[in-house]
């Protein structure tokens, strides 16, 4: 029980820092802690579902006293999946950064083949 809990624990921080630390800088930073706050309620409501869901399915078996470990190892698991998901989705598919080619004309008024 002490290996899981000191596993999961560091690996639940460390994702927690990641997401917040690798934050894209961009003029856009109202949306992305919109993003990030978004992301991390998500996180905890589904969490929360879950705990609630195996509190109620292990209310009649042998093992109910064991629902609050269960509970509390899923959790973390559960939420460093989606916080660590959700910033990989944040930083290579909503915010990532896209630069403009400027050698590009974007009217198509310099086409022609030069000579």
């Amino acid at each position: 029980m002490l290996v899981t809990y000191g596993t999961t624990i560091p690996l639940f921080i460390a994702v927690i820092w990641a997401f917040l630390h690798f934050s894209p800088k961009t003029h856009e930073l109202a949306k992305v802690w919109l993003y990030n706050i978004a992301t991390i309620l998500f996180a905890l409501s589904t969490s929360a579902a879950y705990v609630f869901y195996l509190k109620h399915s292990m209310e009649t078996g042998s093992d109910f006293g064991w629902w609050p470990v269960v509970s509390l190892l899923s959790s973390l698991v559960l939420t460093s999946i989606i916080i660590g998901l959700s910033g990989l989705v944040r930083n290579f598919l909503v915010f990532r950064n896209i630069t403009p080619n400027k050698s590009l004309n974007q009217t198509g008024a310099n086409n022609a083949p030069p000579g």
